[in-house]
């Protein structure tokens, strides 16, 4: 009986290491990826004191030093995941800006993600509609108007 309890105690434990701890924040951060492992279920990544029970890792040049990633197995999140996975992989081959949100207990640098995605630089999209060049420092409050279609978008 003792082992049984241990046994389940153990399990817990390791469903519940993949998501995040109950303190954790919950944040956002954009960069180009400079790190992508894919690798097998239960090797995790990390130290025993910042590990996360994840088989998909991404790191960021605007975070250096922290790591953030997510389970990808056959569950109910699986196509989700994998979506997220594809994402990650066209922005590596691209070099292509993503946006994370994810999961970390402050100090650690290991996080858990829960959402990836992929940003156009702002000049491709203004271009695209006919728009002339701004600077990037009025970039995140702009309204662009396309003068020929009418059309317009937010960032």
């Amino acid at each position: 009986m003792t082992r049984l309890r241990a046994a389940a105690a153990s399990a817990a434990l390791i469903m519940i290491s993949a998501t995040a701890p109950l303190n954790a924040d919950l944040v956002q951060s954009t960069g180009k990826i400079t790190f992508l492992r894919v690798h097998d279920v239960g090797t995790g990544f990390g130290p025993s004191s910042d590990f996360i029970d994840v088989e998909v890792v991404v790191q960021i040049n605007t975070k250096p030093g922290e790591s953030y990633g997510f389970q990808l197995r056959n569950d109910s999140n699986r196509a989700a995941r994998q979506g997220m996975l594809d994402l990650l992989r066209d922005a590596f081959n691209s070099n292509a800006t993503v946006v994370l949100d994810y999961q970390i207990e402050p100090p650690k640098k290991n996080g858990v993600l829960i959402r990836v995605a992929l940003k156009k630089p702002w000049e491709r999209q203004a271009r695209a509609l006919g728009e002339v060049s701004l600077p990037p420092s009025i970039e995140h409050c702009l309204t662009l108007r396309s003068t020929d279609s009418g059309r317009a978008f937010r960032r």
